[in-house]
């Protein structure tokens, strides 16, 4: 069976549509005219979301391109709650400059993973610590006590020899 495409509403329906909204209307409320919806098409507005005309387009494109790529799924409620989290963090990223900052993209990169070993494993840590700074001690006692000659024949040699991966 085709889906029924819906019916045009009668004067009568649309009278007592436009009645009830009139009666439902709350006053301390702003509609979305009050708030100035500009274009058509355009859900972010500069007296609604504080931004500029600029980057209320921006914010339009990004939201545009979040919902091609990756659609709102679950429940309705579901749907709107997350629609609004969606919103709010375009707005912010565009407010504060983060969008198409290569820069601030390159300090974010790895931040938890920088920081995984210090969190997860500060022992492994405190052991590569304790070994390199033996190695390094080591490594200066040599130093004296060989000629300079020595030194740069055992850097030569010491070049092809495999490194432990933990010396780093």
């Amino acid at each position: 069976m085709p889906p029924q495409l819906p019916r045009p509403m009668t004067r009568t329906q649309r009278t007592r549509l436009s009645a009830f909204m009139q009666r439902t209307h709350q006053p301390g409320r702003r509609t979305s005219s009050e708030l100035g919806r500009g274009p058509v098409g355009l859900p972010f507005t500069p007296e609604r979301h504080g931004l500029t005309w600029e980057q209320c387009k921006l914010a339009t494109w990004l939201l545009e391109r979040a919902n091609q790529q990756r659609p709102l799924t679950g429940t309705r409620q579901q749907v709107q709650f997350r629609r609004a989290l969606r919103i709010a963090g375009i707005v912010s990223s565009v407010k504060a400059g983060r969008v198409g900052n290569s820069a601030w993209g390159r300090s974010m990169l790895a931040t938890r993973g920088g920081l995984a070993m210090a969190r997860h494993a500060p022992h492994i840590l405190t052991a590569n610590r304790e070994q390199m700074r033996q190695q390094q001690a080591w490594d200066a006692h040599v130093a004296q006590q060989t000629p300079l000659d020595e030194q740069i024949e055992a850097w030569q040699q010491e070049q092809w020899r495999p490194r432990n991966f933990l010396a780093y």
